[in-house]
């Protein structure tokens, strides 16, 4: 562990132990349920250019609001909702034998829209071009979802997407599982029942031009979040449970491990690095996320950790964030939760550069206010920061009468959208038999067994009532939108300001420094939104977003 670490554990702990009972969070101001009797869930959604959000939903349902169709035809269900959240369309891309997962929404400059996820048949032969039991896939459409091209890619056996970043040249690099070899896969390291990690470029055409096996003997999982560090220079973040081949360290022997992997538009590593996953931070779900010129990754972490202690009394698992650097060293690492199983699993950030993390909870104590099944099961959980990672506040919301939790034993599913002073929260509900249940006031009950509806939830960020003034930040943006020029306005008028600038989807469009009143030139960016990162010579960091008219 590096001095840099040390210090900024020092600054986190200290501010843990100064918090007392934190301000509760957001009011709902509206929700929606989306699917059938069987188990539907939001697998992504994304900002478009016109402020409009595109969302996905995996349905396992052929009644309900799916009635008349079956399960595949269901399959690849997308939705285009207006500035307002009304929708303004809605596609089913699955068909006759053939079920699609749509797992990854990009809006490209134009208006047409990438899809990317896992196809599969349950005869084996209903898909076109897919070679095993599931393969990866691209398709293209115009904005209103009308296909334009449509690519497979895989094995004789199963292979799933994991995500999607589009690159500079104009094609993609996607990640994803292998569990054999052939077709455009051209190895695999252990048995038909483990996994490899696989990560695949192509065109802007959906044409593969190469393809990187990664991997051991046993399961080895690309997490969420393929990160574009340095113009097209990509880190990626692989759990895993092998100690062999790409995963063999003589200095890390624990069972689960992470393998950090930076590599070129080329297919080329430019560096790698092998960590315990085991006692800090775990790789269970996790989001990485672009910080800077590093990453900023949430997850699950450890109360009693040594490295990373939190207050005494808090137990268990914890959520948790940790940054990475460009050369894979961990320089800031945080914890929240109480005094039992606390998780996150996603996160986003708002045009403030304030941060919210979402995952669930057992806990009612300390960083967590509440749990509708008192401490038996989990509760949904947002917790929010400031651009420091000062807690702003934080909110437990869900069922309470299942006797499974908001889970149900299911794997958590969640994309956050922050915009226009609200919260927006895709994910899923397990059905009640009786509404509301607490938090939840729609769904499709299943007397049989418990089941999930795709359930959109929106929190209205002005009803937060926070216990302290929140700080002012150091930068002014303006003007915003802008056609031309963005000037931007330190506190610290002689600071040196690096700043970068990204699309909604992560990917870096332009770099630099900015001295004194230097204006930032964006005429050659097309219109729509964007996200700039800034940072001074005193590391003040602030991101926030304009529009490019």
């Amino acid at each position: 562990m590096n001095i840099r670490a040390i210090v900024f554990v020092a600054f986190a702990t200290s501010i843990s132990s100064l918090l007392g009972q934190v301000p509760t969070g957001p009011d709902i101001a509206w929700q929606q349920c989306y699917g059938g009797f069987g188990d539907d869930y939001f697998t992504d959604a994304i900002i478009t250019q016109d402020n409009g959000i595109l969302a996905a939903i995996r349905p396992l349902s052929d009644d309900g609001d799916l009635e008349g169709m079956t399960k595949e035809e269901a399959s690849g269900w997308v939705i285009k909702y207006t500035p307002d959240m009304t929708i303004q369309w809605q596609k089913h891309f699955g068909y006759s034998d053939c079920f699609r997962e749509v797992y990854k929404i990009y809006e490209l400059v134009n208006g047409d829209i990438i899809l990317a996820g896992s196809t599969s048949s349950n005869s084996g032969t209903g898909c076109l071009d897919v070679l095993g039991s599931a393969d990866l896939f691209l398709m293209k459409t115009d904005s209103l979802g009308n296909e334009i091209w449509y690519q497979t890619y895989g094995s004789p056996f199963q292979d799933l997407l994991t995500w999607l970043v589009p690159t500079s040249d104009g094609g993609f690099l996607l990640t994803g599982t292998s569990m054999g070899s052939g077709g455009d896969i051209p190895f695999h390291y252990g048995g038909t029942l483990s996994t490899d990690a696989i990560i695949l470029k192509t065109d802007s055409l959906g044409e593969l031009e190469w393809v990187k096996v990664l991997g051991g003997s046993s399961f080895d999982l690309p997490r969420k979040g393929t990160i574009e560090i340095q113009p097209d220079l990509f880190q990626i973040h692989i759990a895993s449970t092998s100690d062999d081949y790409d995963f063999f360290d003589p200095e890390v022997d624990d069972f689960s491990k992470w393998l950090f992997v930076q590599i070129d538009i080329e297919g080329n590593i430019h560096r790698d690095r092998v960590m315990s996953a085991e006692i800090d931070f775990y790789n269970g779900s996790n989001l990485f996320m672009p910080y800077h010129s590093g990453v900023l990754a949430c997850g699950t972490g450890y109360a009693e950790s040594l490295l990373y202690t939190t207050a005494p009394e808090h137990e268990g698992s914890e959520g948790a964030i940790m940054i990475l650097d460009s050369l894979l060293d961990i320089t800031y690492f945080k914890q929240w939760g109480g005094s039992s199983t606390d998780v996150f699993v996603t996160a986003t950030h708002d045009e403030l550069g304030n941060y919210y993390f979402f995952g669930v909870s057992k806990s009612a104590d300390h960083d967590v206010l509440e749990n509708h099944y008192e401490g038996e099961e989990e509760n949904y959980w947002i917790l929010a920061t400031d651009s420091s990672f000062n807690t702003l506040w934080s909110k437990s919301f869900g069922g309470g009468n299942n006797n499974c939790g908001d889970l149900c034993g299911g794997v958590f599913t969640g994309t956050l959208i922050a915009k226009d002073d609200m919260l927006y929260v895709f994910t899923e509900s397990v059905s009640p038999e009786v509404l509301p249940d607490f938090d939840i006031e729609c769904g499709h009950y299943n007397a049989s067994t418990p089941k999930s509806d795709a359930w959109l939830v929106a929190f209205d960020l002005t009803t937060v009532i926070p216990e302290q003034e929140v700080a002012q930040t150091p930068f002014t943006i303006y003007p915003n939108p802008t056609s031309d020029v963005l000037f931007v306005h330190c506190a610290s008028d002689n600071s040196t300001i690096s700043y970068t600038i990204r699309s909604l989807s992560g990917s870096i469009l332009k770099t630099g420094t900015r001295n004194g009143n230097e204006g930032i030139s964006v005429d050659l960016l097309p219109s729509g939104f964007y996200f700039i990162t800034m940072e001074t010579d005193e590391h003040q960091y602030f991101v926030s977003t304009f529009c490019k008219i």
